[in-house]
């Protein structure tokens, strides 16, 4: 640790190394951060390889409910699940490097964490006055082991946490720069869908917190950004803010478990809005069932052992005059992942795009407790403390990331070598064959073929085995039952747990 009267810049370089060299070991010496089958990164290379063919925002990893806006002759459906900036960004590496490159992108995504902790460090000097809690708020960040799942299975989420802190990093500053940082906030908009909420909270601050005209400028910016997806929207479903992720506010719970929501033929986006106004009134029961587990995830976000931390840190931080508006504005921003786990889907992978936020507090939290308390007050005993509470929580999560990291790669291996058949059989057949699987998005990207996304027993619900080996089947589905055109798993990985 840098003394405590360095220049920021001998701090900032400081938690560079040492995030940069943390990854290093993470990610070549434990060799983990290989993608799973189920990961989203599948969908979004998916995506990319149809806008370097000329295809536009189209995609053959389909899930039920767009089956009925596909293209008759292609099989395509308009993309409508996750945002357009990462198939964006991966479109031109993979035109140089080829398909090997979704392989590695653990790399990007490690990048993006060292840039989130220093910028989780600059936020953290200027709100809490001082060096040493925002460079712990930085290590609770990079060393939670929610960083280490979303750097080694979801490029978004950290995508969207740096370009949350972006836009922080502009609108906090003495002269804020609201334009600039509603373009962050739309860029990020277009990688996490949450960001909406966030530009909204964050412009009433401005306007608040400043002039009325910055949250103006702020939310001029978020628009700019997002009008061109808000159109693709609106031309492909009628609903210029639709998004399939939504449907998770009806789903994983009840009548409709897990995923089935999503692989619902019957539920298109012309029936969203009435069906969850039917639903409505309903929803209590899941939320009620839900929101403790969400407050959990939260209470844990940098670990469950310094996760606690970020109650004191607030309660600290609502001391300090000069940074008590920033409170306000950070906590109703931190509340918007508890929201959605209460709401949609309870996945802890849903705080990592806030996680410095919940890091921030952790830190000023650390570092009143020690000022507060004479037998920790020297940093020779409060940072070795801090280093145990953390490696308790973190190594187990290193190992398991290596167990997995070798675990996915015999798994990508032996798929790929068993889907080659799959893949001539499109190359064989003259109009495109879709596949049924429950592991669609890994399944389009091999094979190159129209995935359809089913379980195994909603495939046979459709195609009895014991039926017609041709009959007319619903929803316009082929008519004939071949099983060569399926690919089905029994672990418990189908139901996508990776995927956030």
């Amino acid at each position: 640790m840098p003394p405590p009267g360095a220049r920021p810049r001998s701090w900032w370089t400081a938690i560079a190394l040492a995030a940069t060299l943390y990854w290093v070991m993470d990610l070549a010496v434990l060799r983990a951060g290989l993608p799973h089958p189920l990961d989203d990164i599948w969908e979004d290379g998916v995506a990319a390889r149809e806008l370097l063919a000329g295809h536009g925002w189209r995609s053959i990893m389909i899930y039920p409910p767009l089956w009925a806006l596909r293209d008759p002759l292609t099989l395509r459906v308009p993309l409508l699940v996750h945002g357009p900036l990462i198939p964006l960004l991966l479109a031109g590496p993979l035109r140089l490097w080829g398909p090997g490159l979704l392989d590695g992108l653990a790399w990007a995504a490690a990048a993006l964490a060292v840039l989130s902790a220093v910028q989780v460090f600059r936020l953290g000097v200027r709100w809490l006055g001082d060096p040493v809690p925002a460079a712990v708020a930085a290590a609770l960040f990079t060393l939670s082991p929610l960083t280490l799942l979303a750097v080694h299975h979801s490029l978004s989420v950290l995508l969207g946490a740096s370009l949350l802190l972006l836009a922080l990093d502009l609108v906090g500053r003495e002269e804020p720069l609201p334009l600039p940082a509603g373009a962050a906030l739309g860029l990020a908009y277009l990688v996490r869908p949450e960001m909406l909420a966030a530009a909204v909270v964050l412009a009433g601050f401005a306007a608040w917190k400043s002039r009325r005209s910055d949250g103006l400028r702020l939310l001029a910016g978020f628009v700019l950004v997002g009008a061109g997806w808000w159109f693709h929207q609106w031309q492909v479903s009628g609903m210029p803010l639709f998004n399939l992720s939504s449907y998770g506010l009806i789903g994983t719970f009840g009548a409709r478990p897990e995923n089935t929501v999503m692989r619902d033929f019957d539920l298109t986006p012309d029936r969203w809005p009435q069906t969850f106004r039917h639903e409505l009134p309903g929803l209590w029961r899941k939320w009620i069932f839900f929101f403790p587990r969400a407050c959990r995830h939260a209470l844990t976000a940098t670990a469950w052992s310094t996760g606690w931390l970020a109650l004191v840190g607030a309660w600290a931080w609502s001391r300090l005059g000069s940074a008590r508006g920033w409170l306000l504005a950070c906590a109703m921003v931190a509340l918007i992942p508890i929201a959605m786990m209460t709401t949609a889907v309870p996945q802890k992978l849903y705080l990592v795009p806030f996680l410095g936020l919940y890091a921030l507090a952790a830190g000023r939290g650390l570092v009143t407790l020690a000022q507060a308390w004479r037998p920790i007050r020297s940093p020779r005993v409060w940072v070795p403390a801090l280093a145990v509470l953390t490696a308790v929580a973190l190594a187990p999560a290193l190992g398991m990331g290596a167990i997995e990291g070798r675990e996915d790669a015999a798994l990508l291996a032996a798929e790929r070598r068993a889907l080659v058949p799959l893949a001539r059989a499109a190359a064989d057949s003259p109009t495109p064959r879709p596949i049924f699987s429950d592991r669609p998005d890994f399944v389009a990207w091999t094979t190159g073929r129209p995935a359809l996304y089913v379980s195994r027993e909603e495939y046979l619900a459709l195609y009895p085995p014991d039926g017609p080996l041709e009959a007319d089947r619903p929803h316009g589905l082929p008519r004939r039952r071949n099983p060569a055109d399926t690919w089905f798993h029994a672990d418990h990985w189908a139901t996508g747990q990776h995927s956030p």
